[in-house]
């Protein structure tokens, strides 16, 4: 019976500790729950990391302006392309980056043995580095329930500013307007030809001295070639 006892118990106590090695003071740590999901290490060979990603579980990552799903693997998502995962994280943040992302990329593999992983799968091992110039990463507590954010919900729209209607002209309102800007121009044309047959103008170029002077420069130039 003791036996038992002991057996259960080496079985069950690192079962449980396992499971919990992915909460730090009462945050999920994001590093220790991704290789704990994908039951690999870090340093260890990445040659299978495409098929790894693709049975994890973690969902592509959200678009811009729209915040992360923490119900589904506390939040942490991962980079899909057209040719499937291309092996980094996203990481649930708070506040959206310059692109309006609200994620921390975290790039989780690394070149090895001489080689480069995006060449070949054989020389790629699983590391943790994550993009220090992102937005933090914001965790989930432990233990509390992983609920999705409430919707983002759009700022009101104003209310349209009412146009009035044009006003309604009749056809005695149009004579009288009509009737009005011919006054007005006749007005005007009578006052631009008084200005121009009147003769003051005239007289005050006449006896302005500066004209005096250049009657007098002018007639002197013309005697002198009456006398030549």
């Amino acid at each position: 019976m003791r036996t038992r006892l002991l057996l259960a118990l080496v079985l069950v106590v690192p079962a449980s500790a396992w499971a919990q090695d992915w909460c730090v003071d009462g945050k999920v740590d994001a590093r220790r729950y991704f290789f704990q999901t994908i039951g690999r290490v870090e340093g260890q060979s990445a040659a299978d990391w495409e098929t790894v990603l693709r049975v994890s579980g973690l969902q592509a990552g959200p678009n811009p302006g729209v915040r992360p799903n923490r119900g589904v693997h506390q939040g942490i998502s991962q980079q899909i392309g057209a040719a499937g995962p291309r092996g980094r994280l996203m990481l649930p943040t708070d506040a959206p980056d310059a692109l309006g992302y609200y994620a921390r990329e975290a790039d989780i593999l690394a070149d090895a043995n001489g080689g480069l992983c995006w060449q070949n799968p054989a020389f790629c091992v699983w590391t943790w580095k994550e993009n220090q110039s992102q937005p933090p990463y914001a965790p989930n507590t432990c233990g509390l329930p992983n609920v999705p954010p409430p919707p983002t919900i759009p700022p009101p729209t104003p209310d349209p500013v009412p146009v009035p209607p044009p006003p309604v002209l009749t056809e005695k309102a149009i004579l009288d307007a009509i009737e009005r800007i011919h006054a007005d121009l006749s007005a005007q044309h009578r006052t631009l030809g008084e200005k121009i047959d009147s003769p003051g103008w005239f007289e005050k170029v006449v006896k302005h001295p500066a004209f005096t002077a250049l009657v007098g420069v002018m007639g002197g130039y013309l005697a002198k070639l009456g006398m030549d």
